[in-house]
């Protein structure tokens, strides 16, 4: 779950890193040597219906307004792509669009 504070002066967009480790435990921290990046997932929520979702002001009433929106990502393995495909999800409906960028 991916939580992101929009206004409409910035892109719609948030990232998130995925990672990989082969070990049977996981290591405590992900800068751990043995794991590794697997790519970068970007989170484009620009067609998000913003309706029903929390929003706040900066410097009281008359300021800018903000959406803080909770976003959720599912990884499908083995699609019909053969690789990693996204769907991003905004209260339980899929919005907007996920794409992994590899290094």
């Amino acid at each position: 779950m991916l939580s992101a504070d929009w206004d409409k002066d910035r892109p719609a967009t948030t990232y998130m890193e995925l990672f990989s480790c082969a070990l049977d435990a996981a290591p405590e921290y992900c800068d751990d040597p043995r794991v590794e990046k697997v790519c970068r997932v970007k989170v484009d929520f620009k067609n998000a219906n913003r309706k029903g979702f929390e929003t706040k002001r900066k410097y009281g009433f008359f300021g800018k307004k903000s959406w803080l929106i909770d976003v959720e990502l599912q990884c499908i393995f083995g699609s019909k792509t053969g690789g990693l495909h996204f769907k991003s999800l905004i209260a339980g409906a899929v919005s907007g669009t996920a794409t992994a960028e590899f290094d």
